[in-house]
């Protein structure tokens, strides 16, 4: 006779038990989408074309939780829906298939509870900056009235806010910025720039500061964009941010945020390790500048590796206005595409790279091979002298221009 099998109570569960366990929250997930539908479905319980309205109205917000409500809330499974699910399933490493099935929702609701955690542990530990920033005086006319300071204060932690808070305007990519204010002490008062790939807006802020410029920025990151707005606001400055990608073709791509600074954020996939992603809307120069009537004097581009892009979808605007640009190179094979972009339009390329002076023209854009700037100026004229000597005004006039407490 075979003894009864004894059971202890504290014995741990087997795998077979633990796995069973830990799928029960994916099964509750799924048999909220799992309720049989007329027509037959090739995947039982999936949300489709012709399902019930408040099934797709969930499928609507679950992708909506995953991509910053881009489809509207309307229980019609459109053609917005279909794009938002496909784009969804191509995040979660799914198929495209355009179809709301079990699986794909499942996923989804998973990481949209995990972003929102994430962003609730950011939104509950907010460390504000708050700084009094001195602005150089005019060094061509010491007479001229400055504006002293300009006020950042911002929820941003990122890589230009912390260069800001170390050192100010003297310790923020000085010899670009300097050059870029030579420049528009140059071109003269009240013209127009626009910040492509803007960030917070350093470069722009210093613009409507000390010279007076209206700005458009151009900055798809959600966070940056916000603390532009705000900076400009504080300053009451006439600058416009555009929270969108510029590339070569308008559309939308996918924004890779870098896991190591928000400073290499870009639509390049192969730039920087990154573990989130956003879909934002791309447009080109070109077609902003027809929409919106007007054309940069002084035009920036930091895009992280994608700046020939941008040069390739502004050609009408280099063509007919040939504004003066400062652009990034990052390392020397973004050199040649972006040479390729400005050939037809005459310009004169001059690194930014040290404090050496003179200016002198080089035949090739190339990176600095260093983790600092690689900041160039591309000219629709060749420059004189007198030019890199104000430069070099510049540059001492920004030397002081470092933090102040603020009340």
């Amino acid at each position: 006779m075979a003894c009864p099998r004894v059971v202890n109570s504290a014995t741990p569960p087997g795998l077979g038990q633990r796995l069973r366990r830990a799928l029960r929250p994916i099964r509750r997930l799924v048999g909220r989408f799992a309720a049989p539908e007329a027509g037959g479905l090739p995947v039982p319980g999936s949300v489709r074309s012709g399902s019930a309205a408040g099934r797709v109205r969930q499928v609507q917000r679950t992708v909506n939780r995953n991509h910053l409500d881009e489809v509207p809330i309307d229980g019609s499974y459109g053609p917005a829906t279909e794009a938002g699910v496909k784009a969804l399933q191509r995040e979660l490493g799914l198929p495209a298939t355009g179809v709301a099935d079990p699986l794909t929702v499942s996923l989804a609701l998973t990481r949209a509870d995990r972003l929102a955690r994430e962003r609730a542990t950011d939104l509950a530990t907010p460390r504000r900056t708050l700084l009094r920033l001195p602005v150089p005086p005019q060094p061509r006319d010491p007479a001229r009235p400055g504006r002293g300071h300009l006020i950042l204060e911002t929820a941003s932690r990122g890589w230009a806010v912390k260069l800001l808070q170390q050192g100010g305007f003297a310790g923020y990519e000085a010899e670009s910025t300097a050059c870029f204010l030579a420049l528009l002490d140059r071109l003269g008062p009240d013209g127009l720039f626009f910040d492509v790939g803007a960030n917070v807006g350093p470069f722009s802020h210093l613009a409507a500061a000390v010279g007076g410029w209206r700005v458009v920025g151009f900055e798809p990151t959600p966070d940056l964009a916000s603390a532009f707005r705000r900076i400009a606001e504080a300053n009451q400055f006439d600058a416009r941010l555009e929270e969108l990608a510029l590339g070569a073709v308008p559309g939308a791509a996918k924004l890779y945020l870098s896991d190591d600074s928000d400073s290499s954020n870009s639509l390049n996939p192969q730039w920087r390790k990154s573990s989130r992603q956003l879909m934002v809307p791309v447009e080109t120069l070109d077609n902003y500048v027809a929409r919106s009537g007007a054309a940069p004097a002084v035009l920036k581009i930091d895009t992280e590796s994608t700046d020939a892009e941008v040069l390739a979808g502004a050609q009408r605007l280099l063509g007919e206005h040939r504004p003066w640009l400062i652009v990034e190179v990052v390392e020397d094979e973004f050199g040649g595409p972006m040479e390729e972009q400005v050939a037809a339009f005459g310009y004169t390329y001059y690194p930014l790279l040290d404090d050496r002076m003179p200016m002198r023209p080089q035949p090739h854009l190339k990176g600095s091979g260093v983790s600092q700037q690689w900041n160039w100026l591309l000219a629709p004229e060749p420059l004189d002298d007198a030019f890199s000597e104000q430069v070099a005004r510049w540059r001492a006039a920004l030397a002081p221009c470092t933090p102040e407490p603020s009340d």
